[in-house]
């Protein structure tokens, strides 16, 4: 919406900014296609080439329903992705709890200790639980992950889905998952 709005202040200032309106209707037309979006993409690509060519009364009389094609667009999109959020169960959202990658850890060590070769472990994503971390370790099994818990919790920061000041609750409760007790929980022991 951010690029609709900054689209809507240089048509409303009378497109006196014509090479920056010329920019970011291609930055839409672009993304728009992106996503197989091509209504948009193509009444921004009309956009685009009138803003190339001076011709402010076309961008004007077209600019009304590329902004409804563009919210549409939006409207659809936000549908989506909450329905995708309310229909994924846990399980989806986290392929392995924390039990289950503790019990491939263990699995792994007991391929190592009966004798197998265990060269390594691979992973997309890795919570570097402590214990799992030093139990690895001390078996001198290396490991590689796409990606990690620490990434995640910053990432999240970034993109403000969560707040810095919650990194140290679910940094605790990386550091012992099985045994964490919310703070609110606390008090009530």
């Amino acid at each position: 919406r951010r690029k609709t709005g900054l689209l809507r202040e240089l048509v409303d200032s009378g497109l006196q900014d014509l090479s920056r309106y010329r920019t970011e209707v291609h930055g839409l037309k672009s993304a728009a296609a992106n996503i197989g979006a091509m209504e948009v993409s193509n009444l921004a690509r009309a956009q685009e080439n009138a803003s190339a060519q001076g011709d402010t009364a076309f961008i004007l009389q077209q600019f009304p329903r590329l902004m409804e094609a563009q919210e549409a667009l939006l409207d659809q999109i936000g549908q989506f992705l909450e329905g995708r959020r309310q229909n994924q169960s846990q399980e989806e959202k986290l392929p392995l709890s924390p039990q289950e990658l503790r019990e491939r850890v263990g699995a792994a060590l007991g391929e190592r200790d009966a004798g197998s070769d265990v060269l390594g472990v691979v992973s997309i994503f890795n919570f570097e639980f402590p214990m799992s971390v030093k139990r690895l370790r001390d078996a001198d099994i290396h490991t590689i992950s796409l990606t990690n818990y620490k990434t995640l919790i910053d990432a999240a920061i970034d993109i403000d889905y969560i707040h810095k000041s919650d990194a140290a609750t679910l940094q605790e409760w990386r550091e012992d998952p099985a045994n964490w007790i919310p703070a609110n929980k606390r008090q009530e022991l």
